[in-house]
């Protein structure tokens, strides 16, 4: 099945399952998660994607530039509706790798992110726009 893995170093949200969410739902079906094949020494390390973040939250613990960017990203930083609970349990395919879990020798790290996203058979890939937001930075358009 064609399909790519999107990955990060961080534990953020917001740069995490929010992009997923985000994908999945300008897709409108024609992509979906998979289930991330890894070898079994890995598995003890991985904790299921979060299904609900705290946007008002992380917004206030983010400074001030990240807040003005944040907010202008509001739609776009949500979580699944509590009512799409297709969306929700989807996003338990995301993989996070917490800093806790691994050896010894690497726990200087700070975790990762992963999703694997996979086109469903027969469906046009969507096309993407991307917009610049005012700080310069890439945003939903």
């Amino acid at each position: 099945i064609p399909g790519v893995v999107y990955s990060t170093c961080t534990m953020n949200p917001f740069e995490n399952e929010a992009v997923i969410a985000e994908v999945l739902r300008r897709c409108d079906g024609a992509v979906r998660l998979g289930v991330p094949r890894l070898p079994a020494p890995l598995r003890p390390m991985l904790a299921h994607g979060l299904p609900w973040w705290d946007v008002a939250g992380c917004i206030r613990a983010a400074s001030h530039r990240d807040r003005r960017n944040a907010a202008a990203l509001l739609k776009s930083l949500e979580p699944p509706r509590p009512a799409d609970e297709a969306a929700r349990e989807a996003l338990r395919l995301c993989r996070r790798v917490l800093p806790h879990t691994l050896p010894p020798e690497a726990r200087h790290l700070d975790g990762f992110f992963f999703a694997r996203l996979e086109r469903r058979d027969g469906a046009p890939m969507p096309f993407l726009p991307l917009a610049t937001n005012p700080s310069g930075g890439i945003a939903p358009a």
